[in-house]
């Protein structure tokens, strides 16, 4: 049994109502912080436990934004992020999502080499 009646005239009339300017740090992690949602509940290596609401990404993410502004980091700047698998890496990467800046995310399991590599291949600015 289809769960499409008509499949053509679904997919013809389909439109993703996408807004005209998105950016996600604004227009959904500082719209959630107001509400006083839960965001992240984090689980590290040793067993602790850290459990993060939309409202301290929101403030985690503009003081890196503001850090990245006053080094000189602008909409379509692209930035290498080197960190481990912790909270504060979504906080920096919505932070230069707020910015407009292009995150390139590197593992902390890359070579000099390969980070070399990247630095002088990407364009990034830092």
């Amino acid at each position: 049994m289809a769960n499409i009646g008509d499949y053509e005239k679904t997919y013809a009339d389909f439109d993703w109502e996408a807004p005209e300017r998105f950016n996600f740090g604004r227009d959904v992690v500082d719209r959630w912080a107001a509400q006083d949602r839960a965001a992240m509940i984090w689980l590290g290596m040793s067993g602790e436990e850290r459990r993060l609401d939309f409202a301290q990404f929101s403030v985690l993410s503009n003081r890196f934004a503001n850090v990245a502004r006053e080094m000189g980091v602008g909409r379509g700047d692209r930035v290498m992020v080197l960190l481990g698998k912790v909270p504060e890496w979504h906080a920096i990467l919505t932070g230069l999502m707020k910015l407009g800046a292009i995150a390139i995310p590197c593992a902390p399991q890359l070579r000099s080499g390969d980070l070399k590599f990247r630095a002088e291949h990407s364009g990034s600015v830092a």
